[in-house]
């Protein structure tokens, strides 16, 4: 489950392009490489997942909300992901 999470935060990082929304990529950066050491914590000792897990998610809360308000600016806005496609054309 962590390891198909930090593939999902690497797609969302995919698709906040360009200079400006480089701080939410660095952020989404930083939860993924969290994630795997939270990962690699579970894989040592299996019977203390919850705390890792649990740290990470509670970290979510200072980098998820930027994130989230940066969307609009990202390849997830529908006009933005149209122009994206035909430059690539």
């Amino acid at each position: 489950m962590a390891e198909a999470a930090r593939s999902q935060l690497g797609d969302i990082a995919e698709r906040y392009a360009g200079p400006d929304l480089a701080g939410a990529r660095q952020a989404l950066a930083v939860a993924s490489s969290d994630l795997a050491a939270a990962e690699s914590a579970i894989r040592r000792d299996p019977s203390t997942a919850a705390q890792p897990l649990a740290l990470w998610l509670a970290r979510s809360g200072e980098w998820g909300p930027g994130v989230i308000r940066l969307e609009a600016q990202s390849l997830y806005d529908p006009r933005r992901l149209r122009l994206a496609a035909r430059a690539a054309d």
